[in-house]
């Protein structure tokens, strides 16, 4: 049967003899018409081709907390229409440690150039002494939610980072795999490890504390500090990297970050190098992040449609933030945003039963609460004393973002905070990506509301009336805005880097 110009492949991983301590390793990479029964991943949608297409060549990348594979674990598998594919065949050594028994995790990206668009793992065990390759079982759940994409037209980050938990029993230790397009400067080794000990959690958390609590005008030094220590703590691999990428392009940079690690905000880092500092990457350059689980559900292309605001009007004086509900006047006078009740009841019907017409953008404006310790109880207050958690808005029967893809903009204190809950991402972005919304912006700490407003504002215009790309609109914020607040530092994009409103 004729592909046509849709085409759908499957992952597979398939290794040449048994797997065993200190020997060679020769993988073999497939995109296959059938799925595999021994390779966990989800189908890969290869987008909308030429009508007459006839080839097309994706990159892969392997790594494995097992096995060292050569040239960084990189090659390319070549997809025919109508045939077989030319797989990729990648070599290694497996560590020496390993022991008869002892399952090998090998986990498998694929790239268009660099954009990840699908990814795929496979178990193996080792083999005892002489003996012949078995079948092991996958023992995981598939390492991504959702069917990848490649999409023909979107635009290309300069440098995309997969950051990746091998092992669950370290939490702390990340690989950081690094794609960008090959030039002479490139340092030859794009991948490396990191290790955050044992409670990264604690520490981000109690920076973001400090972080609202600094004076104006004094925060700059106190949050450049920080993006010091962040950049210390990254792979060497992708310090040389960044400087090699600088240097090339002599322009701010498009960086995307997938990760598996919840806890710090790596775009807060501050590059040195002797005798040249930079400011953080987020206002240096377009930067955001994704969840590595929910790769799957990555989108270049946001959503048109109406635009939604949430200003609950709260009964008491405490709460009240009358600029707050000022803000929301003022999109719905210049952007002819519609206003929704800031009721739970009102909330659950939009999220649960969504209207036919489709919502672009969901902007809620008030009070938020987190829970360090269960992020996924973290909530939005809502109006006659009630509020609406991270864990009822990541329930299957959310279709909202299922339906249209909504942006969701929460312009609330430390919503955008994320932790480890019940062994997933917990918090508002892990429950929203989760439901298939194309894209999560939200402050990481408690924000000025007067700051708020004057960030509302500059995001509509440059997202909304402009049609910039998300990641390059919040780098403006920053870079007009960062040295008046700690305010305009704490938001943080979730979605892709140059996803954009196309009208």
């Amino acid at each position: 049967d004729d592909e046509g110009h849709t085409p759908v492949r499957h992952p597979s991983l398939a290794l040449d003899g048994p797997l065993a301590p200190g020997a060679p390793v020769t993988l073999t990479v497939d995109l296959r018409r059938q799925a595999s029964p021994d390779t966990a991943g989800g189908a890969l949608d290869l987008g909308v081709q030429d009508p007459r297409w006839e080839k097309l060549d994706l990159g892969v990348t392997l790594v494995s907390a097992g096995i060292d594979f050569d040239s960084g674990g990189r090659g390319t598998v070549t997809i025919r229409r109508n045939r077989d594919s030319v797989a990729a065949t990648v070599r290694g050594t497996a560590h020496a440690t390993l022991k008869a028994g002892d399952p090998v995790d090998v986990h498998a990206q694929f790239w268009d150039g660099t954009r990840c668009c699908g990814m795929a793992m496979r178990r193996f065990n080792v083999a005892a002494a002489d003996a012949a390759a078995a079948r092991a079982p996958l023992g995981a759940e598939p390492p991504t939610t959702g069917r990848m994409a490649v999409d023909p037209d979107a635009d290309k980050p300069d440098l995309t980072v997969y950051i990746t938990v091998l092992d669950p029993s370290t939490p702390g230790l990340l690989h950081w795999r690094l794609v960008t397009e090959p030039f002479d400067a490139l340092p030859p080794k794009l991948d490396g490890f990191v290790n955050l000990g044992k409670d990264p959690e604690a520490e981000a958390a109690e920076l973001f504390k400090q972080f609202a609590n600094l004076p104006r005008g004094d925060h700059a030094r106190a949050i450049e500090a920080f993006g010091e220590r962040l950049w210390k703590r990254a792979p060497e691999a992708f310090r040389d990297a960044y400087w090699a990428l600088v240097d090339h392009y002599r322009r701010p940079l498009t960086i995307q970050f997938t990760s598996d690690d919840p806890y710090l905000p790596w775009e807060l880092m501050r590059p040195s190098r002797r005798g040249e500092m930079h400011p953080p990457l987020a206002l240096g350059h377009a930067v955001a992040r994704w969840i590595g689980a929910y790769q799957g559900w990555l989108r270049n292309r946001l959503p048109s449609g109406q635009l939604l605001v949430v200003a609950p009007r709260y009964g008491t004086a405490s709460l009240r933030l009358s600029l707050a509900e000022e803000t929301a006047q003022a999109l719905v006078d210049s952007y002819g945003a519609r206003t929704w009740p800031g009721t739970r009841q009102a909330m659950l019907e939009l999220l649960e039963q969504p209207p036919d017409e489709a919502v672009s953008m969901l902007y809620f404006t008030g009070h938020g609460l987190v829970n360090a310790q269960a992020a996924a109880a973290s909530a939005i207050k809502l109006e006659q004393r009630e509020s609406l958690s991270a864990d009822e808005a990541g329930r299957e029967a959310v279709m909202l973002g299922e339906r249209h893809g909504t942006v969701v903009f929460f312009n609330a204190c430390e919503v955008g905070a994320t932790a480890g809950a019940i062994g997933d991402v917990g918090g508002w972005a892990g429950a929203l990506l989760g439901r298939r919304f194309r894209a999560f912006i939200a402050p990481l700490w408690a924000i000025d509301e007067e700051d708020a407003a004057q960030a509302t504002k500059l995001l509509f215009e440059k997202v909304v009336r402009e049609r910039e790309p998300l990641g390059a609109a919040l780098r403006e914020l920053r870079l007009q805005f960062g040295s008046v607040s700690p305010t305009f530092y704490s938001y943080l994009l979730f979605g892709d880097v140059t996803a954009r409103f196309r009208g």
